[in-house]
């Protein structure tokens, strides 16, 4: 009987000898968010930003180290801290440069002394939008130079006529003056 006693007392020193742990030699949960984040961002400019968030359950500081694992697609020249000092929360911020419209991808890890996480960001580069007036169908004659009265039909507008049913002497006469003054001075 006693040594079944002793037994188990010695046996549950063991395992409260394997539970307890002294300070600093914790365990350091890492966790990186987002994990699966989205951003958008115009196209062609550098020093564009996108922020993870890093975090620990300890409430003492502690060392993590930053790895960019991934800067692809239309995103180039990813940059971040190489080492951050955190206590349960850090926001890290990623700098990079977009090219043109499309998606691209940057993936954080940070690690700790015995555990890492990383996150995922999906940048949209939205393209640069550009308005271009042409000609409303075909090309334009040479102008012969020094002549008058010559006006391209790539500046001409159509005006869309007035349905009948509305059309009255009045409404006739202010259209043909609006015609005359546009064929005079445009």
């Amino acid at each position: 009987m006693i040594t079944a006693r002793v037994a188990r007392s010695l046996f549950a020193l063991q395992i409260g000898f394997l539970l307890y742990a002294a300070p600093g030699s914790t365990q350091q949960i890492t966790l990186v968010s987002p994990h699966s984040g989205a951003a958008s961002v115009g196209a062609n400019l550098t020093g564009r930003q996108v922020t993870f968030t890093v975090s620990t359950q300890s409430s003492q500081s502690s060392q993590r180290t930053i790895t960019i694992l991934t800067c692809s697609g239309q995103i180039t020249s990813c940059s971040a801290p190489g080492t951050v000092t955190i206590i349960q929360s850090l926001n890290v911020t990623v700098t990079f440069t977009s090219l043109a419209g499309g998606t691209g991808t940057i993936t954080l890890r940070a690690a700790g002394s015995t555990s890492a996480d990383q996150g995922t960001i999906t940048v949209t580069v939205t393209p640069p939008y550009g308005v271009a007036v042409t000609p409303d169908g075909g090309t334009e004659p040479t102008r012969t130079a020094n002549t008058g009265g010559y006006w391209p039909r790539s500046r001409s507008r159509t005006l869309a006529p007035i349905p009948t049913r509305i059309r009255s002497a009045a409404l006739e006469r202010a259209e043909s003056r609006a015609v005359r003054y546009l064929v005079r001075y445009l």
